[in-house]
């Protein structure tokens, strides 16, 4: 039995598990997300106007007033998909609208009102898009087209939502349960924000959308691999504890 728990051990140094997820951003601090480290951008109408504000524990972004309105949340951040990483979002949509937009003519409308939008470090990412029913990427080609999507409820309630991205794939899970999965795409064909590493974006940016959402969490998570030294310091631990374990008993002197 000794000998298994150590076999556990030491497969607790070889496989780490995904550990200690740096906060992007936390409403529960009581502040939104310009005030920990994320760029508001905006792009409205003459008139209009894009609400921001904490509700209910969360940052409501709302642009509703006009669908024309742009505005979102910038930051940026390593996203190495070689060593892997997981983006946690935890997000609720209160309400979106979308105008047709089948530019490739697939019977599959292609914009949305909010959009998460992740640029990674070798230029690979992903573009999801979150209708009140429907959850969906974008393709790079034909570019920003509706790809792999699926049906959910984005306004039942605060979802966490993790993507999770490894290689040149990435998988989305809700509340834990498979939703999506796919190829990373290349965006930088289109030019900026597309082509610049490390680009991270929530909120509104189409012309063709609009919508309300809250937003009460964000963090990133990547594996935490020990260094060599530290497997090899364990590997001679356990390999001296065995050794002792097993090692034949001399006999004791006695007379006959």
């Amino acid at each position: 039995m000794r000998y298994l728990a150590c076999l556990s051990l030491l497969g607790a140094f070889v496989f780490p598990p995904l550990v200690a997820a740096a906060p992007l951003y936390d409403a529960s601090l009581g502040s939104l997300p310009t005030d920990q480290g994320w760029v508001f951008l905006s792009d409205i109408t003459p008139g209009s106007s894009v609400g921001q504000q904490l509700v209910g524990g969360a940052a409501q972004l709302d642009t509703t007033t006009n669908r024309k309105d742009l505005a979102g949340y910038i930051r940026f951040d390593s996203f190495d998909a070689t060593a892997g990483y997981r983006l946690r979002i935890d997000l609720k949509m209160l309400a979106e609208t979308h105008v047709a937009s089948d530019r490739n003519r697939d019977g599959l409308d292609d914009r949305a009102g909010f959009s998460l939008t992740l640029v990674g470090n070798n230029l690979q990412g992903i573009e999801l898009g979150f209708w009140n029913n429907r959850v969906f990427a974008q393709s790079d080609n034909p570019l920003f087209t509706q790809a792999e999507h699926a049906l959910f409820d984005t306004t039942a309630s605060m979802t966490t939502y993790m993507l999770t991205v490894s290689g040149n794939a990435y998988s989305l899970y809700a509340n834990g349960a498979p939703l999506l999965s796919g190829p990373l795409r290349d965006y930088s064909s289109f030019g900026l924000p597309y082509s610049v590493a490390g680009f991270l974006y929530l909120g509104d940016n189409t012309t063709s959308a609009k919508a309300s959402s809250q937003l009460a969490y964000v963090s990133r998570e990547t594996l935490l691999i020990p260094e060599p030294a530290t497997w090899l310091l364990a590997l001679i631990a356990m390999g001296c504890t065995l050794l002792r374990r097993v090692r034949p008993q001399a006999p004791s002197a006695s007379r006959n």
